[in-house]
C-alpha cells in the first residue's frame, strides 16, 4: 500500500481515537481538562496535516523557487499555530499542556502505527 493512502486513512482513524479518548477521559474518569486538551491538540494536528496534504500537491505543480517559498511559508504557519496552541494549553485553567502535546502528536503516532500495520500485512502476504 502507498504511503499517501496510509496518510489519508489516518485522518478518520485519528478522529475516532480522539473522540473515544476524550469521552473516556471526560465521562469515564471525570478528567474534563485532559479530554479537552487532547481534543484541541488533535484538532490542530488534523488541521496542520490537512494543510500539509493540500499544499503538497500545489508545491509539486510550482517551479522550484516558488515551491521553496510556499514550503517555508506553510511550515512557518504550522509552527506558529503549534506554538500558539501550546501556549494556550499552558495558560488556560481548563487545559493541560501535556494533553495538548499528546493531541498534537496523535496524528503522527497513528500514522506510524498505520504504516507499520500495513507494511506488516504486505510482508505476510
Amino acid at each position: 500500500m502507498e504511503n499517501k493512502t496510509a496518510f489519508i486513512k489516518t485522518f478518520p482513524i485519528t478522529i475516532i481515537v480522539t473522540v473515544v479518548a476524550m469521552l473516556v477521559l471526560w465521562l469515564g474518569f471525570g478528567l474534563k481538562e485532559w479530554g479537552l486538551s487532547i481534543m484541541l491538540g488533535s484538532a490542530t494536528s488534523l488541521w496542520a496535516m490537512s494543510m500539509l496534504n493540500k499544499s503538497a500537491s500545489k508545491v509539486l505543480q510550482s517551479d522550484e523557487k516558488e515551491a521553496k517559498k510556499k514550503t517555508v511559508i506553510n511550515y512557518l504557519i504550522r509552527f506558529v499555530v503549534y506554538a500558539i496552541v501550546l501556549v494556550v494549553g499552558q495558560l488556560s485553567a481548563n487545559l493541560t499542556i501535556i494533553g495538548v502535546a499528546i493531541g498534537l502528536l496523535s496524528f503522527k503516532a497513528i500514522l506510524y502505527i498505520n504504516l507499520f500495520v500495513e507494511r506488516k500485512g504486505d510482508m505476510n502476504g
